[in-house]
């Protein structure tokens, strides 16, 4: 067997085992260390992504902007890629979670237009061996009202989800806390650990939403963007994933 038909078969497996709809667009985001992957994918006009490390950890999970309060269709219109070594020396005062991850990741952005041709905006990637970061940008500042649509779904081949709090004590995933303060670590039965945070953070941490009708899922409650030149960026969404010795994920 080809060592090309053998990625082929590897690929045909793991999108299978997605168990995700027919995507209209996908592509796979793969850690330097071929550890970690990301799926980004559009579906009639919707944007997901999925984490898998050896098995699925983050499930599809929705992406994309609401401009004006109206719901924007993206196409895909331009891919990049590049890799970043991460830092090599220690944790400083002026440590950054995303720019400094202290090891390799690879960087894609990817641009996207809407349907009706008069929105853009980037989505913005980072996957390293140990977690992924992304965020939005837009040109323009002239957009007054942008909400975003960013979900997180705890997958169910982890099961038994629940939230680790101070104190050593746990409450479960969709318990009658549905405000939720960031960052928050969530771990399964299997010992997975998710750490979800923001950079830079809000002065109100309680950012994190439960989405009720949906098992074990979360989303943003309120999107700000920090303006620069002529340029609009949200919050860097941060996702770390681990097992039971790094639950805190410093």
């Amino acid at each position: 067997m080809s060592k090309s038909f053998r990625t082929f078969l590897f690929l045909v497996v793991i999108s299978l085992s997605c168990q995700g709809p027919e995507m209209n667009y996908q592509v796979i985001i793969p850690s330097p260390n071929q550890e970690l992957r990301l799926y980004f994918a559009i579906n009639e006009g919707e944007a997901y992504y999925l984490i898998r490390k050896s098995e699925i950890i983050i499930g599809w999970s929705r992406l994309g902007l609401i401009l004006n309060e109206t719901k924007q269709h993206p196409l895909v219109y331009h891919q990049s890629t590049s890799t970043r070594q991460g830092i090599t020396n220690g944790v400083g005062k002026d440590f950054d979670p995303v720019r400094d991850f202290p090891e390799p990741y690879n960087e894609t952005e990817i641009e996207l237009l809407s349907s009706s041709g008069d929105f853009q905006y980037y989505l913005q990637f980072r996957v390293s061996g140990n977690g992924v970061a992304f965020r939005y940008k837009i040109p323009g500042a002239k957009h007054e009202k942008v909400t975003e649509i960013t979900r997180f779904v705890l997958h169910p081949n982890n099961e038994n989800w629940h939230q680790v709090i101070p104190m050593d004590s746990t409450i479960t995933a969709l318990d009658d806390q549905s405000q939720i303060a960031l960052p928050v670590v969530f771990q399964a039965d299997k010992q997975v650990t998710v750490k979800i945070s923001e950079w830079p953070p809000l002065s109100d941490p309680n950012n994190l939403i439960a989405v009720s009708s949906e098992k074990d899922t979360y989303q943003i409650k309120n999107s700000h963007f920090i303006p620069t030149d002529d340029l609009l960026y949200s919050a860097w969404h941060i996702i770390r994933i681990g097992n039971d010795k790094t639950s805190q994920m410093e």
